[in-house]
């Protein structure tokens, strides 16, 4: 019997060499194991998903399903004629509430160059043109208040149509025509947001 005291350290290095040269199996092996995991996992969930499309397209292919879908068309696009209404409202009431701005401060203009002795019967205001008609003590009277429209400098075109003494009331009716210049306009919107910022 021989004693060989170095035994223990020699299979150990070859039992280690052993398993050294298995480790890029094991590990080939653990990758190939994920990769085919992975895709009999993606497979079974493209089928499952495909399966749920399918659920969800007869679904929708019902006929009761189909007529809610066209009901909810339909009501979107009422909303939407709804929505193009109300703009278009809001626009329209702006627009008037603009106009009557307009009118009013026209007005008050109109009337504050009112002389003493002249009385304004009738008023007409459209987009182009106003008209005025009324009745003057005397043609100065008349005169002076075409001149004090134009001192104004916000009416242009002003013209006195016509001028005749009505006995009956002792006084000469007239027409009067004319048209507010731009700045009026603008004069009145700047009015407008002064008054609204206080």
């Amino acid at each position: 019997m021989e004693l060989n005291f170095f035994e223990p350290f020699l299979t150990s290095r070859k039992e280690n060499k052993i398993k050294k040269d298995l480790i890029p199996f094991i590990i080939l092996g653990v990758v190939l194991v994920l990769i085919i995991a992975y895709t009999v996992y993606s497979f079974i969930s493209v089928m499952f998903l495909q399966k749920s499309i399918d659920n969800i397209e007869n679904e929708l292919n019902k006929p009761n399903m189909i007529s809610k879908i066209r009901e909810v068309e339909e009501k979107e696009q009422q909303i939407k004629e709804i929505k193009s209404e109300k703009a278009f409202l809001e626009a329209v009431d702006s627009g008037i509430n603009g106009i009557d701005t307009v009118t009013k401060s026209l007005m008050e203009l109109v009337a504050g160059n009112v002389t003493n002795n002249l009385y304004l019967s009738e008023i007409s205001v459209n987009l182009k043109e106003i008209s005025l008609s009324g009745l003057g003590k005397t043609r100065l009277e008349i005169a002076q208040f075409e001149y004090n429209l134009r001192a104004t400098r916000l009416f242009e075109n002003i013209y006195v149509e016509n001028i005749r003494y009505n006995e009956e009331q002792d006084a000469y009716e007239f027409n009067m025509k004319m048209s507010a210049k731009s700045e009026i306009y603008y004069k009145n919107d700047a009015d407008d947001k002064k008054a609204g910022d206080r």
